[in-house]
């Protein structure tokens, strides 16, 4: 549609522009017929050669005929390719807010990638539909704190957040405090989601009560010296030889 609207306006453009440049070409010929035809008048009572102030302002006037079309002609082919430069920009935004808060909360949770870090085998190139959102199978080891995964954040009321108020929602997100007044592992990124706008931290609470609940309880959080039982992401120092594959 943007290279149709441009294409169009191209092609307008140019036929202005040849046309114009008739026109011009026409009223110069004109005026040189005009300037030939009037040729200057010689007053008998002066005896001397005065040119006609009439045939020198007909001349004048049809030259600035002609310029002033010109002008106009060039106006609006810049008018009209400037509107389409416009219309073929606006047609190659995306249309990054939704029309209800469900659909705008939707399109934040995928952006942020929640998906990532609390569905159940998204790390292992095998995201779970039926679990969606319901807690991961995958932690991450932070040295001094313990292993952290992807809590289940489905409606669910037993193993989900399908308990918690919206207002604890909005918290946990956005501070990392949760209603029991643990505070989440770092490796959930709520000092970036603290700049969420209130709008768009409802929205995200809209879609999560949307979803269907997952009864689902997921594993840890382990402290350290405790036995992992799911896969983990560590940090480890330098030197160390890289795992083999599980078997």
């Amino acid at each position: 549609m943007a290279g149709r609207a441009r294409g169009a306006a191209a092609m307008l453009a140019a036929r202005l522009t040849q046309n114009s440049r008739w026109d011009d070409a026409n009223s110069l010929r004109s005026s040189k017929k005009l300037g030939n035809s009037l040729a200057p008048t010689i007053l008998p009572s002066s005896g001397a050669g005065i040119t006609s102030p009439s045939t020198i302002s007909a001349a004048q006037r049809l030259r600035s005929r002609a310029l002033g079309g010109t002008i106009m002609r060039l106006s609006i082919c810049i008018a009209i390719a400037g509107a389409a430069a416009v219309t073929a920009a606006a047609t190659l935004l995306p249309k990054a807010r939704a029309e209800t808060p469900v659909e705008r909360g939707h399109y934040l949770v995928v952006v942020a990638g929640c998906n990532d870090c609390h569905t159940p085998g998204f790390f292992f190139g095998k995201p779970d539909p039926e679990k969606y959102l319901g807690g991961s199978d995958v932690g991450f080891e932070i040295p001094g704190l313990g292993v952290f995964n992807g809590r289940n954040i489905t409606p669910d009321k037993e193993t989900g957040i399908g308990a918690w108020t919206d207002e604890e929602i909005v918290a946990a997100i956005t501070t990392g405090k949760r209603p029991d007044g643990r505070q989440l592992a770092p490796i959930m990124n709520y000092p970036a989601f603290f700049n969420l706008t209130k709008e768009d931290a409802v929205a995200i609470v809209a879609y999560l009560r949307s979803i269907p609940p997952v009864n689902n309880k997921a594993p840890g959080p382990y402290k350290p010296g405790e036995k992992v039982t799911i896969f983990t992401f560590s940090i480890l120092p330098p030197g160390h030889e890289a795992a083999a594959a599980p078997k």
